[in-house]
């Protein structure tokens, strides 16, 4: 019981918080990591039970490209 309440909170953090705050479309977020986790699930034949979800690593990231894009679209660099 304690084991999923703790899938479930971690799951929850990957799977909703991310998009929410990267303004990702939570509904995508959604079918791609379940479709990540079939093709992980149907690859490795079930042998290696796992969910794939976002990962809160990437906000850092996702953030500096996101700011120097939109820097640069200011400036009129991309354009």
């Amino acid at each position: 019981m304690g084991l999923g309440a703790q899938h479930v909170v971690a799951m929850f953090g990957a799977t909703f918080l991310v998009p929410t705050i990267t303004g990702f479309p939570v509904t995508a977020t959604l079918f791609f990591s379940g479709l990540g986790t079939i093709l992980f699930l149907v690859l490795t034949q079930n042998r290696l039970p796992s969910y794939l979800g976002s990962l809160l690593a990437f906000l850092a990231s996702i953030g500096a490209v996101a700011g120097g894009w939109q820097a640069e679209v200011r400036a009129g660099v991309g354009c």
